[in-house]
């Protein structure tokens, strides 16, 4: 669940905190990319819930 917490409260799009976790590449205006610190905690997240 705490990737899904991050992904949701982190006041991002679903869209990018997708694209940011998957490194898809840029967003498309409007949205804005997410930041290095939203980018390293989704990634923490995933990699924690892949190891289980």
């Amino acid at each position: 669940m705490p990737l899904r917490e991050l992904m949701t409260g982190s006041g991002l799009s679903g869209a990018v905190t997708v694209r940011a976790l998957l490194d898809a590449g840029p967003v498309r205006e409007p949205l804005q990319p997410a930041d290095r610190g939203a980018v390293d905690g989704l990634r923490r997240a995933y990699e924690e819930m892949v190891s289980r």
